[in-house]
């Protein structure tokens, strides 16, 4: 799996709170990946931290859970990246091959 690598803060903008005690932070969003569809939110002492998630369909958590099979997977896609691949019109006896 990619580990994430801590970064030191970065100042993105300024934001007013307004009436409603609200503030928008779309221009900061634009540095994450699309994909992220909500945020845990934490306080500590006098910060706010937003950590961005991603939903991870029911039937595909466990990948995440089995480190072995991960790991597998990585390394496939990691081979067909490279080229490492073959080719067959006789799946059953590849298979019985291996």
């Amino acid at each position: 799996m990619k580990k994430i690598r801590e970064r030191e803060p970065e100042l993105v903008d300024i934001k007013k709170v307004d009436k409603r005690g609200r503030i928008t932070i779309s221009k900061s969003l634009e540095k994450l990946p699309e994909e992220v569809e909500e945020f845990e939110i934490y306080v500590k002492e006098d910060e706010i931290i937003l950590k961005p998630l991603v939903r991870i369909p029911a039937k595909e958590a466990w990948l995440f859970k089995d480190k072995s099979a991960l790991n597998s997977l990585l390394k496939g896609l990691a081979d067909i990246k490279k080229g490492r691949l073959t080719k067959t019109d006789k799946l059953d006896k590849f298979l019985k091959e291996l």
